[in-house]
């Protein structure tokens, strides 16, 4: 439970005193520990049933904590207004009680947006109902013995049949049920049923609920597949920040691995259902922009991305790299509220086109994750041809004010942070943060300028550092930049991240016998490329037209360069999406976590530093015929036979504002690390501790990743305070 709302309220981001209304709570818990998770916020439980509420108020009491009774149905709430709504399995719930009806769920939604502030956020936690319910499938089902005629004491076998029979029982007896086909035993003795994808979806999702099972098969827990999560909020004229499904690890683990198995009607091994579906969907202004995406592309020519291209001259690798003109630098003001909590200032809502870009090279949306296109990144400034510390100060403060309203008087101090390539193989820049401490500001002001071409930049505000790194763990929030500069940030403030609410992980013991000090890593201080005029044939540049829309209407439109894979001059099939792996086993002799890391060369770091060494992590850029997560996993289980191999955290856009690619890190963990002969294993401390000395950004998130998933904080940390941080001279 506790889990489970905290991956669920990481989803809101709400400034400190906002309302949240949880509809359905039942007899309280759920809205209990949404209060306790987040005591700065005032949270509303509200359920149709009087007598739950009565024994709520008795069992649940917090300072930050009320009930209500209402009927989600027909919502009536006076004149109050709330900040957020969270729905937790509350739709289908509504659709089901209502005679299975789809239009009661949209007329709920539409009647919890008249009770939403603007700007205010709706999150639904619900089911997914399969994009194609009626195509039938092929699904088995492992021997096993039933232990009685009860029905918790059914196999699946006998439980699929009886469910078979009682589905959706608050229909009439002639219409319940559903069509389902016994095909007998397989070789393996596994028993193969044929039926509707949606039915089989149905059964996976409440087998387990033997003890309650009659009464929940009253419920039809899909109701909206993906497409309608998205298109039923925007014909409301409402906003749908971030749709994703969810499978959530333990359940993955435990209640589907081994338990079924799911095939399409030529046995292609299929995806199992995700064990939720969560969309944030928020209030917006009447003609307000809902979405940026790609419309077509255009026949001018590029000029914004520059292309290059370089020779390895001693191995005949040849490689192309963009560029943007000038340097860029990710702006991180941070300070403190008026309760006392560390927060940073970013951008919110700014438009981001390219991550609904037309999937080239028949890339796949591997984890189905969706974004309206406005997102939460850093303040940053682009195309900056100053040099030295006292330049970086001036633009800096000329930024702030200029754009998010700080006046000079209100920086305490300019700081250096973090310096890293963002994409190292592909995007020819080297990006430098400076963390700015701020006196004082407003919790939040539109952004101005207008610089992204588009109807709105959406705004500057302030977010607590805890509630954005949890954002950050639940996929929402996908801007590698931000994320890293809030770890560096934490740790070089002495401030410990919140206990991970991701996956936990097992790391495996190991003899390592050579072990790498990080000040004995030595990378190659050599020039190693040239430039040619020869085209490498793995990257182009593009110019599209991209659309700002409202609900039915354009507001504006805007031309964007960016870069995508090309087919490799070998005819290699590519994909815009790449995986790095994080090779992590524990010495057993000195108890060290140790993490493996590559010396690698690229033309990039050789532009921008004078030498062409870099210590990153293996990675690998994944072919189109991987089409989900699955056989992502598949081909890293094949690759990496013998280790576990899991995922960690989530997909992120490396640099969103020049290319699309998207980047799933994993972990790997055995005790053979022969694997990864290559690697250097480095205590994944001594990889924390000299952090500002990693410039290669995939690594410097995965340390951080790691060391907050193993909770590992604390004892890794030096002991800094943010008075201590060097200052830029002013």
């Amino acid at each position: 439970m506790v889990q489970k709302l905290a991956f669920a309220s990481a989803h809101f981001q709400l400034h400190d005193g906002s309302c949240i209304l949880d509809i359905g709570c039942a007899r309280g818990k759920g809205s209990y520990h949404i209060a306790a998770l987040n005591p700065r916020l005032q949270v509303t439980g509200m359920d149709y049933d009087p007598l739950y509420i009565e024994e709520a108020r008795k069992t649940y009491k917090l300072p930050n904590l009320s009930y209500v009774q209402g009927d989600a149905r027909k919502l009536s709430l006076g004149d109050m207004k709330y900040d957020a709504i969270f729905n937790s399995s509350v739709m289908h719930e509504i659709y089901s009680f209502s005679n299975y009806n789809p239009q009661a769920a949209v007329d709920a939604l539409q009647a919890q947006l008249e009770y939403l502030k603007l700007g205010g956020i709706i999150l639904f936690r619900d089911f997914m109902r399969a994009a194609e319910p009626d195509v039938m499938v092929y699904m088995d089902l492992p021997p096993q013995s039933g232990k009685g005629h009860d029905l918790p004491d059914l196999s699946y076998v006998d439980l699929l049949k009886f469910y078979a029979q009682i589905a959706d029982s608050m229909k009439p007896e002639e219409l319940q049920g559903f069509f389902l086909e016994d095909l007998g035993a397989q070789p393996d003795g596994w028993q193969r049923f044929y039926l509707s994808k949606d039915r089989a979806y149905e059964f996976i999702w409440r087998k387990e609920y033997q003890d309650r099972f009659r009464p929940e098969a009253k419920e039809k827990y899909g109701v909206w597949t993906a497409q309608q999560y998205r298109d039923i909020p925007e014909s409301l004229g409402a906003r749908v920040v971030y749709t994703a499904p969810y499978r959530n690890p333990w359940i993955a683990r435990h209640w589907h691995e081994n338990k079924f198995r799911l095939y399409d009607e030529t046995m292609n091994r299929l995806m199992s259902p995700p064990s939720n579906y969560i969309a944030v969907v928020q209030k917006t202004e009447p003609d307000q922009t809902l979405r940026v995406r790609e419309h077509r592309g255009v026949s001018r020519a590029p000029y914004y991305l520059q292309m290059a291209h370089f020779k390895n001259r001693i191995t005949g690798d040849s490689y192309d790299m963009v560029s943007r003109p000038g340097k860029v630098y990710d702006v991180i003001p941070y300070g403190w509220n008026d309760r006392g909590h560390p927060v940073i200032y970013a951008k919110s809502g700014y438009p981001r086109p390219l991550v609904n870009c037309h999937p080239r090279q028949m890339t796949a949306n591997l984890d189905g994750r969706t974004w309206s296109g406005h997102m939460v990144e850093p303040l940053a400034v682009a195309n900056i041809k100053e040099q030295g510390c006292e330049d970086v100060s001036l633009v800096v403060k000329r930024l702030l004010k200029e754009r998010a309203g700080f006046e000079e008087g209100q920086i305490d101090k300019i700081t250096p942070g973090l310096s890293y390539f963002t994409a190292p193989a592909d995007i020819n820049e080297k990006v430098s943060s400076v963390f700015i401490k701020v006196s004082s500001g407003d919790y939040e002001r539109d952004l101005k300028g207008r610089f992204s071409g588009f109807s709105a930049d959406g705004s500057v505000r302030a977010y607590d550092i805890q509630d954005l790194l949890r954002g950050v763990q639940v996929g929402m929030l996908a801007e590698a930049r931000l994320e890293m500069n809030i770890y560096a940030l934490m740790r070089t403030l002495g401030i410990r991240p919140d206990q991970s609410i991701g996956d936990c992980y097992d790391i495996a013991e190991g003899d390592m016998r050579d072990i790498t000090a990080f000040d004995d890593l030595s990378i190659s201080q050599d020039k190693v490329f040239v430039r040619t005029d020869k085209d490498a044939g793995n990257l182009k540049v593009l110019r599209s037209l991209f659309i700002d829309e409202a609900k039915n209407k354009v507001l504006t439109t805007g031309e964007l360069e960016f870069c995508v894979p090309a087919y490799q001059s070998d005819g290699e099939d590519v994909s815009a999406n790449s995986v790095i792996v994080v090779p992590v086993v524990k010495d057993r002799k000195s108890s060290a976590v140790l993490m493996g890391v590559e010396r690698r060369e690229f033309p990039s770091v050789q532009e921008q530093d004078g030498q062409s060494g870099l210590v990153t992590v293996p990675g690998y850029r994944l072919s189109s015929a991987i089409r989900n997560l699955d056989q992502l996993k598949a081909f890293l289980d094949k690759k990496f036979t013998g280790a576990e191999v899991r995922p960690l955290g989530e997909s992120y856009f490396p640099s969103m504002g020049v290319m699309p690619d998207r980047v799933f890190p994993h972990i790997v963990t055995g005790r053979d690390m022969s694997e990864f002969s290559g690697c250097s294993f480095i205590p994944l401390q001594d990889l924390f501790v000299n952090l500002e000395k990693l410039h290669d950004a995939h690594l410097i998130l995965v340390v951080c990743w790691t060391v907050h998933a193993l909770d590992l904080w604390e004892e890794y940390s030096p002991s800094l305070s943010h008075d201590r941080l060097p200052a830029c001279k002013n």
